[in-house]
């Protein structure tokens, strides 16, 4: 990212939030603004001082009152900032959350959760941080330079004498700059590996136990740990030796002052007044050189911060995560977004008209199916492993990327599936149900309303095994639901899919974790009111005797479509399932 984007996507966070930004700009311009009005007022005490003759008394109490004020100051320009930063980092994260949400469900974000998890947190702090940089340098590079105008007025011989440490200091930032950003890059990579190699290995744990690969993982650990600490030591270096190349250039540029200044005392062409305001007003000028050279860094390292969290958002515009969203940071939760498009009437029918999916990695997708979901019924995706059974059931609720075809509710073509293809209109279970660390109550209704709950939970036979839990319904599940059995783990997914009163009910292999008597009471639940649409993936003969219709998929196509009997008559490999001479994995 360029400076000139890098420094407008900055003014796009400053406009979210004006009036809230403009009050940190300012608190803080005030407050180095009455630094100069302290140095002012130190002039005069110090020139009544060395006259003798005139009273200074109440230049104390100005100078103490200027003191008292910068406190109030400060607190509330450090009050401003700390919610200026919060907000900004929200609008940020909330964007980005919301960006990742709207990515197709089978897209990876091209890197492990611990990447991912570093980028919305240690990125997102890189970006605010730079607006904070960003409003100051500018504001106290106008105080600066109404510092330095005043020591052009004392003395252009002194004040021209600053002027070569802040040349020297700016031309550094900006030639290494480039330079801090390549290193800053590598940096946050190196962060990232850690954090996603963390994150894999603890998932990971019984498998790496098993395998007897403690030990190699442990070693891989090392070396990522060794490469970020490599990494980290250089980025931390380049960035102190600029801070300290400019303290340096400072302190020069101040002992050149001291110097000169002792002349002009001895010769009587410089008050004691006059030194003490130079002497005061010059570290303002100082202080923002080093700043200036420490921002042009860190508004490098942003840059670098920024193109990463652009990379987690499949969207053109490189300004999409500072897009201005309402964003409630006190008070009630919001409603959540209607994201579905309003159902114009119960689904009748569900038509798949020659729909192709090809994944974009080269794997076999799906190519030219067409098949009819009616009313009440009850349709079975089978096949062979690699079939493309997932893949089917994924395009029509708009997961995948549909390339040719089209899925039809009642007639009408489905634009957007990933958005209509949603409660109320159809609800879905993936094949591996994902439940969260929360209670049970909240990962089946996932912020729905809870009048169906009760009726969901007893037709997803959830009740038997709520008994047993020692806080019923509120009893927290663990991270990613390891209190629970992967069957309950189903179920409370199927659950979740009963509660939202969805007219189609999608369902990749529900019963893989169900013994098969549980398995067949579970259809028969799902079924017992005889109006309940399901498009399922299944080999189980619970499902396939229940279907009323039976797709057969080989290689991407369907190889035979129809009841029971007549995909039995037709399909070779539909016998060899039905008689258990092939089991399918699905």
């Amino acid at each position: 990212m360029t400076f000139q984007m890098t420094w407008r996507y900055l003014g796009r966070m400053f406009g979210y939030a004006p009036v809230l930004s403009t009050l940190h700009a300012i608190g803080w311009t005030i407050f180095a603004f009455t630094g100069l009005v302290q140095g002012w007022a130190a002039r005069s005490l110090f020139d009544r001082l060395e006259d003798g003759t005139s009273s200074y008394g109440w230049l104390l109490w100005v100078l103490l009152g200027i003191t008292a004020l910068d406190t109030l100051i400060w607190l509330s320009a450090g009050y401003s900032e700390i919610r200026m930063r919060f907000t900004m980092s929200t609008l940020l994260r909330t964007n980005l959350l919301r960006a990742v949400f709207q990515r197709p469900g089978a897209v990876s974000l091209g890197g492990p959760i611990g990447d991912t998890i570093n980028r919305f947190r240690d990125d997102v702090y890189a970006a605010e941080d730079a607006l904070d940089w960003r409003d100051e340098i500018v504001m106290n590079g106008i105080v600066a330079l109404v510092a330095f105008g005043v020591l052009i007025w004392l003395d252009p011989v002194i004040a021209l004498a600053t002027v070569l440490p802040m040349i020297a200091l700016t031309i550094l930032a900006r030639r290494v700059s480039n330079r801090l950003g390549r290193l800053r890059a590598v940096s946050r990579q190196a962060s990232s590996d850690v954090s996603g190699a963390i994150g894999d290995l603890i998932a990971g744990i019984a498998t790496l136990q098993s395998a007897g690969a403690t030990g190699r993982a442990l070693g891989h650990f090392r070396q990522l740990g060794q490469h970020r600490q490599h990494a980290a030591v250089l980025d931390q270096v380049a960035g102190k030796l600029v801070e300290a190349t400019g303290s340096n250039l400072v302190a020069i540029g101040t002992g050149g002052i001291m110097l000169l200044g002792a002349g002009r005392l001895h010769s009587g062409a410089m008050s004691i007044g006059d030194f003490v305001l130079f002497v005061m007003y010059f570290a303002w000028v100082t202080n923002f050189v080093t700043d200036l050279g420490r921002f042009l860094a860190e508004y490098r390292r942003a840059s670098v911060s920024i193109e990463r969290l652009n990379t987690l958002v499949d969207d053109p515009d490189p300004y999409v995560l500072t897009r201005h969203v309402p964003i409630h940071l006190r008070g009630p939760m919001p409603e959540p977004e209607s994201t579905d498009a309003p159902v114009v009437a119960p689904l009748e029918r569900l038509e798949i008209d020659r729909l192709t999916c090809m994944h974009a990695d080269g794997r076999q997708g799906v190519t030219d199916i067409s098949l009819t979901v009616e009313r009440g019924h009850l349709v079975v995706v089978t096949g062979p492993v690699g079939a493309g059974k997932s893949t089917l059931l994924r395009a029509i609720m708009g997961l995948l990327p549909i390339d040719s075809g089209a899925v039809r509710w009642n007639g009408e073509v489905v634009d957007d599936p990933a958005r209509q293809m949603v409660p109320p209109r159809a609800a879905w279970i993936g094949q591996t149900p994902r439940v969260f660390t929360d209670t049970l109550r909240a990962n089946v209704l996932l912020g729905a309303n809870d009048e169906r709950l009760d009726d969901a939970i007893d037709r997803a036979m959830l009740r038997p095994d709520i008994a047993t839990f020692p806080d019923g319904i509120e009893t927290q599940i663990g991270s990613r639901g390891v209190r629970l059995s992967g069957g309950q783990i189903q179920r409370t997914a199927t659950a979740r899919m009963l509660a939202r009163e969805a007219d189609l009910l999608v369902i990749d292999d529900l019963s893989s974790a169900l013994d098969v008597e549980t398995e067949a009471a579970l259809w028969a639940r799902l079924r017992e009111d005889g109006d309940t649409t399901c498009l399922v993936v299944s080999h189980r003969r619970a499902a396939l005797a229940r279907a009323d219709l039976i797709v057969m998929l080989d290689a991407g196509r369907i190889v035979a479509q129809g009841s029971l009997h007549e995909v039995l008559e037709s399909s070779e490999i539909m016998r060899r399932f039905w008689h258990g001479k092939e089991a399918p994995s699905l």
